[in-house]
Formats: C-alpha cells, structure tokens, sequence
C-alpha cells in the first residue's frame, strides 16, 4: 500500500527458465576441451581458436600462448569432439607450443589429434618433442607409408631407443586418431610408448613400448615444421601433462567420441549439471533413443536437440527452477482424470473442435549432421498425399545410427496424418460450484490443476451434436488465472490417440483390440436386437470365439458390447448376449452396414529394444 492506505497494482509478467538461458549464451566448449581442462595440464592448446586467430591460445592458467607460420584455422565434422582444427598450410608452416615447468614426477604424456591429407609416400616427421629435467633430449614422431613411428635421443642427439607400429585398416593416417606419448619412470628405466585411439573403437590401438636407461623428465616443447609429406594435416587438441593419462577409461572413451551412443535422458542430466542448469527427467532411461555426437552449441540447443530426438516433451518445472523432459514412454498409454460435458465441467467458454490441417504433414525427411536422413511418406487415409498431396516436412535428429532416421520420420508423419479433430483450447473454472460444492469435487479440482505437460486428460458424455467418444486430449501448456472468484485453467492440446500403443501388457485386454478387415451385419436389425449375425468374407480372420468377451464393437456410430460369438461357419458368425447403445447412440442398422472394433489398437513407434 501506498501512505493513502490504497491498494497499488503493479503488472508483472511471467517467463519460464527456457528464457533465461536463452539470454547472452555461449556455446558449450568441446568435448575434448572440457575434458582436457579438468586435468592438471603443463599446457593445453585445443586449436580451436577462430580464423583470424594470430597466436594459439593456451588454456592452462598463465601458460605462454603458442606461436606458428602460415597454418589454417577451422573445424572437422569427422571430428565432433572438437570444435577446430590447425591445418599446416605449407612446407613454410611452423607451430611452436610451450609447457610450463615443474617438478618431475616420473611421468610425462603428451596427447593430440590428427589427421593426414594422405597416407605419405616416404617417411616424414610430423613434430619433435623437446624434453627437460632428465636425460631424454628429443622425442621425434614420424608417420611412414606402413607405420607410425616414435625415437628418443638423449641431451646429445645419440639415440637411445626407438618404436614403430603399423598402421592397419581402418585407422590409416588419412583419418582422425587420437595420439598419445607415455613417458614412464622404473627404477633407472624409462618406459616409452605410443598408442592411438581411433573415435568408435573402445581400446588403445597398436601400443608399442621401448624401454631404456634414463631419467622421464618432463615434456617442455613441440615443434612442427611443413614437409611435403605432410601438408594438409590437420591437428586438435594438443596437450602436455606430467602424469599417467588412461586413454582406454570409460570417461575417455565417451569424450573421444563426443558422448556418442548416450541416452536422451543421459545427456540431458549430464549437460544440465555440467552447466549449472536444473535438470530433470519424467521416466526412466529405459527405451530411450541412443543420441549421436554431442552438437557443439549452447547448452539449450543441445538440451532441445535431446528432445527432439527422443521426440518427448520439455517444459519448465511448475514448482521449481527445473527444467524437465518427458520421456517418448512416458507419454504412452496414461490414463488420467476425466471431465464430464454432460455436467458442466467445461467452461465458461466451452470449447469447439477445429476440422482444419494446421498439423498436416504427410513426406518427411529426417535428417542428421552428418549429412544422411531417413524418409517416410503416407499416401493412403484421409490426410494421405493421394488425397491431399504431398505436404513435405524436414526434422532434424541426431539419433546414434542413421538406421533409426525412417522410424523417426515415421513417427512424425504419424502425428501429422491423425485423422482426428483438434481441440486447441480446453478451459475449466475451479472456483465454480462444479469444482467446490463437495469435497469429492474438490478434490477433484485439485487433481485437474495437477494436470502437466504431456499429460492425458478425457471429456466424457460429449453432446449429440459432437461424436459419441470420448475425447481423449494430451496437455501441451497452460494458462492458469487467479483472482476473485476465479480460477481458471486453459490448456492447448493436442489428441492423444497417436500416443496410445499397442502393448497389451499397460491395458486391461478388454479395451483394445485388433478387427477383421471387411466385416458386415448380415441381416438388418432393429433398436432392441441384442443377436445377430456377422458376416465376414472367407479372406479374413473370423472374430474370436468364446463367452464373456465384454467386445466394444461400433455399427453406424452405436457402439455395442458383445458378450458371446459363435464358430464361424457359412460365411458368419452368431453374435449374442449384446448390450446396445453403450455411448448413448441406438438406431436400427441395415444388411451389410460394417462392423468394427469400437477402439482398435493403432500402431505407433516402437522402443528400441522392442
């Protein structure tokens, strides 16, 4: 209040946790430059500075920035764990890169990416390593038409052990492999080896060791001098460490290959933790789609890019700061609260549904990163592209193997061919007498105001003038007023029939099943008939044989419930003990009008392991 003692009002407006990360975001920093930074490197050069970089920068706090001569600064798509590459330009190309000096500790390891523009006719030096504090000299790397090779040589240039390993498909030069130098103290020997990991494999490959008199010291220089052999060779991620560096555990492994082959929910807790962000999970790990190369970008397009390929739902925490993701299986088959039209549940405004083709789409392609995609068009059914034409959609997933990229296209042509109404809008008012006059409706308030995104909700009892089922509607946002006398929710939905699959085990038996394909009344029957005939051509399944069957069938909009079907014989079937106009529809029906399953089962996209 103000001195006047009157009330103040002051508009505020509202904005989700999406928003804020929207705002001044950076990109996430690589995969490899992430991890490499949680280590207490001697110098660690990721080479992802930009184009016009003059000096490399150097990650390790105070450390000298690396120097170099005509090289070319950019990125690698065959290489997601980085954000960039140097390119040595020429054989005028010179790169000059500095650790800093500490104490020795017994272990010395050098790590770096690289990727040459051909295999090379002759050998050819690729970098010398200059060492101090021990009585290792110079460590030469060099890359022959058969083999990579390492030598060391002592304070004097005398050589005093050296290694070569070949080199076999497919982890030739001409593609991104992740190199490390291991120096290692025993007793007055030096362990020296050198191992490569190429990004989809799981171990080390081709680990040689040499061992020799000495002391390790520690890894001080790298120089690189252009040679014709080697222009065109691109390298990332040069890094110096004083420390035994497990290129073969799991965390590596993951990094190398940037998170490739994780879970959805997986990348989306470990980015939401890794940068500061609430986030959280509706279900559980299980059937969720494996992701490809973690997208180098800020962390909500790469939480978006979870969503999308897990085609679940995201959406902010309603009692927190969190910010959530619902499962794709978590979305099948719910049951939730219903709301009777015949009660007055909805309103004040009672909505309408919409006949239109907002949602149409029927060809979609499906494509990822690396360029391959997935299709899937439908050309049958009311919203098909014989009846409509095509109406083409482009998606973007980055599912682990290009394999999964027709099922995802699948699906989303599935959602946009539902032969179905859309009820945009769907509003209650919970301060009317409908939601307060018991506590029965209380209650039953409370649990509609608990209704989230990627919820199912129904509306029972629909008036004559709309179809006779239920409508069964998936809550996609809300609108919640609060005020005198008011309390209002307004949801945009969508229909959830697209959701509803196929898995008899998360369903009684008795609400779905599968229907003959061409079934007719025999005979015509009246408003109070409750047995007939069914006839169905010899082509076809019969109908299931028994009593107590408690079948949902629908003839001309009535649906009935059949008890008992005889054998099949003659071209029919006795169809009796039926309760009819169970939807409140009863008519009398004509000789060949069809008869179907009231709610079949719809086939939708499958879990993995499915």
């Amino acid at each position: 209040w103000d001195v006047s003692g009157n009330d103040i009002y002051v508009r505020a407006q509202a904005a989700d946790v999406a928003r804020r990360l929207s705002k001044g975001a950076v990109p996430v920093v690589s995969p490899l430059t992430d991890y490499f930074s949680t280590l207490d490197g001697t110098a660690h050069f990721p080479c992802e500075d930009g184009t016009a970089a003059t000096s490399l920068i150097n990650k390790v706090a105070g450390g000298t920035r690396g120097t170099f001569t005509d090289v070319q600064f950019g990125t690698a798509s065959d290489l997601p764990a980085s954000a960039g590459t140097l390119t040595i330009n020429s054989t005028n190309t010179r790169i000059n890169l500095t650790a800093q000096t500490r104490t020795n500790t017994g272990f010395a390891c050098f790590n770096w990416a690289q990727k040459m523009a051909s295999i090379p006719a002759s050998s050819v030096t690729m970098f010398d390593l200059k060492l101090t504090g021990g009585t290792i000299g110079t460590v030469n790397f060099s890359v022959t038409a058969t083999t990579y090779a390492i030598a060391a040589y002592d304070l004097d240039g005398t050589l005093l052990g050296s290694s070569s390993t070949s080199w076999t498909t497919p982890t030739p030069p001409n593609v991104w492999e992740l190199f490390r130098i291991q120096l290692s103290q025993s007793g007055g020997n030096v362990n020296m080896d050198l191992g490569w990991y190429h990004p989809g494999d799981n171990v080390l490959t081709g680990i040689s060791t040499v061992t020799f008199a000495g002391t390790a010291g520690r890894f001080r220089t790298m120089k690189t001098v252009g040679a014709t052999n080697n222009v065109g060779t691109q390298f990332a991620q040069f890094f110096f460490g004083q420390f035994f560096l497990d290129n073969t555990e799991a965390e590596y492994v993951l990094v190398a290959n940037a998170f490739a082959g994780e879970t959805t929910a997986a990348r989306w807790l470990r980015v939401g933790a890794g940068n500061g962000i609430d986030t959280r999970i509706v279900g559980t790990d299980d059937h969720c789609e494996t992701m490809g190369a973690q997208i180098i970008d800020t962390p909500l397009n790469i939480l978006y890019d979870c969503v999308e390929t897990e085609q679940g739902q995201m959406y902010p925490d309603r009692n927190t700061a969190a910010l959530m993701m619902r499962t794709h299986r978590s979305l099948i088959n719910q049951s939730g609260p219903e709301i009777d039209y015949s009660l007055q549940e909805l309103g004040p405004t009672v909505p309408r549904p919409v006949p239109d083709d907002a949602l149409l789409r029927n060809s979609t392609t499906a494509g990822r990163a690396d360029g391959s995609t997935g299709f899937h068009e439908r050309t049958d059914g009311p919203k098909g592209t014989l009846a409509t034409g095509v109406v083409p959609n482009l998606i973007n997933r980055n599912p682990y193997t290009s394999s999964r990229l027709d099922d995802l296209a699948a699906f989303d042509t599935f959602l946009g061919t539902w032969d179905e109404d859309r009820w945009t809008q769907v509003m209650v008012e919970l301060a009317r007498g409908n939601y307060t006059s018991t506590a029965a409706k209380i209650r039953k308030g409370h649990i509609l105001a608990q209704i989230d995104v990627g919820d199912l909700f129904s509306i029972v009892n629909p008036p004559s003038h709309l179809p006779p089922d239920d409508i069964q509607l998936m809550m996609q946002g809300v609108t919640e007023v609060l005020g005198n006398r008011t309390w209002r929710l307004t949801w945009n939905t969508s229909p959830y029939g697209p959701y509803v699959r196929n898995d008899l085990s998360l369903r009684p038996v008795t609400l779905y099943h599968t229907s003959t394909t061409t079934s007719t009344l025999d005979a015509g029957i009246t408003t109070t008939a409750t047995s007939f005939d069914v006839a169905t051509p010899s082509t076809s399944r019969p109908w299931r044989v028994g009593s107590g069957l408690a079948l949902s069938i629908k003839v001309g909009g009535e649906v009935m419930t059949v008890d008992t079907i005889g054998a099949y014989g003659s071209g029919k079937q006795a169809f009796s003990s039926v309760t009819r106009s169970v939807n409140g529809i009863v008519k009398a029906h004509s000789a060949g009008d069809a008869v179907n399953i009231a709610k079949p089962i719809v086939a939708a996209r499958l879990p993995l392991d499915a």
